[in-house]
């Protein structure tokens, strides 16, 4: 398999490897570790950084601070522990901390104006197939008060945002550079 290290067993007789016996030998360039764990930890800290967040909020807002200051304080705290869990513990990213942190931010912001831009519209297509289902199905008028459609929306947003950030960070934001030159792996 590519990327692991395999032990080979040399030759008693002092062939190509002498006495070593076992040793280890690079069968290809390292592997970095699976979508799905990297995932997995990402969305753990996902968790984390919210509740760092939203408990700093909470306790500013608790401490007398006025709403706008405490939630930029709060959401600056969860930014910054997002960026740092993520990439040490879920990238493992030992690159340049400001190039990578600028990635984040851009990753960051735009994912968030993608993914709940295009999460009305979805919401809204949701809506109306299940409005045409409902009729041709003979139930009646399905409909949702703005408030509902809102929360119908931030539920696809937050969605499509934790997917897209987490695509963007895997491949952009904490992908160490290439050290060599020959042809990218496919996949």
């Amino acid at each position: 398999m590519p990327g692991r290290r395999v032990a080979v067993r040399g030759d008693v007789g002092g062939g190509a490897m002498g006495r070593e016996g076992l040793r280890s030998r690079a069968a290809g360039p390292p592997q970095t570790p699976s979508a799905w764990r990297q995932g997995g930890r990402y969305l753990a800290v996902g968790v984390v950084n919210t509740l760092v967040g939203t408990g700093a909020m909470l306790l500013l807002l608790r401490l007398g601070v006025p709403y706008w200051p405490a939630t930029a304080g709060g959401f600056a705290l969860g930014l910054g522990t997002s960026f740092a869990l993520n990439r040490r513990f879920t990238f493992g990213h030992r690159g340049d901390v400001r190039r990578a942190f600028g990635r984040f931010l851009l990753v960051t912001l735009v994912g968030y104006g993608v993914a709940f831009f295009v999460a009305r519209r979805m919401a809204s297509a949701a809506l109306v197939g299940l409005s045409v289902l409902a009729a041709a199905l003979g139930a009646g008028p399905i409909g949702a008060s703005p408030q509902g459609f809102d929360m119908l929306a931030v539920v696809i947003g937050t969605g499509l945002y934790t997917t897209l950030t987490f695509v963007g960070h895997r491949r952009w934001t904490f992908r160490e550079p290439r050290t060599d030159r020959g042809p990218r792996p496919a996949g």
